[in-house]
């Protein structure tokens, strides 16, 4: 309930949330949502700031923005050596309560994650000069970049023999992240 511009009655667990969202079957229902604050997420952007609060070095290859990346990465993008944006992130807005958080994303824009575009984002010969000169390569979020498979497939096609050309090994960490999300036929392609 809202008695003024700044005065409202928030809604205050999950299932006093659920509870109004049952009423509503068969009727329809208004709920606001406030906007107590705009940060970054995504597994890429939360796990790059955790690697430069730890001084590593790094290039990002994700999606910070189409064409160039939005203003609320600035932080990010100012601490790391090169960016490749690869198009607009996903967004989720976060819902929470006294007794838990519900997380709505809005993930179409991962759908253009390909390996394709990170070609086209990076060139293929700077793709293999930095993974040649990296000693950790890190792919996070396979459950929600559905194309994640491929870009596997295309780096072990095109630019991981030359990186065993060079006799360089560096170490590649990979967080899938919630494969319940996923099918029994994507893990094992993942996995494969």
């Amino acid at each position: 309930q809202r008695t003024s511009q700044e005065v409202y009655t928030t809604i205050p667990t999950l299932l006093a949330f659920g509870n109004r969202i049952s009423a509503a079957a068969g009727e329809s229902a208004n709920v606001e949502l406030v906007t107590k604050v705009q940060k970054i997420g995504g597994n890429g952007p939360i796990m790059c700031n955790a690697m430069l609060g730890y001084g590593a070095e790094l290039t990002y290859m994700g999606c910070l923005g189409k064409g160039s990346p939005l203003p609320i990465f600035a932080p990010l993008v100012s601490r790391t050596k090169e960016v490749f944006s690869l198009g607009p992130p996903a967004n989720t807005d976060a819902l929470e309560f006294q007794d838990g958080k519900l997380m709505l994303g809005k993930c179409e824009p991962l759908n253009a994650v390909t390996y394709e575009a990170l070609v086209q984002a990076v060139g293929l010969p700077k793709l293999r000069q930095l993974y040649s000169e990296s000693r950790a390569i890190v792919s996070v979020n396979w459950t929600m970049v559905m194309n994640m498979t491929g870009i596997w497939r295309g780096l072990l096609h095109d630019v991981l023999p030359e990186l065993r050309k060079q006799n360089k090994r560096p170490i590649f960490y990979v967080d899938i992240a919630d494969p319940k999300k996923r099918t029994r036929e994507d893990l094992k392609a993942c996995l494969d």
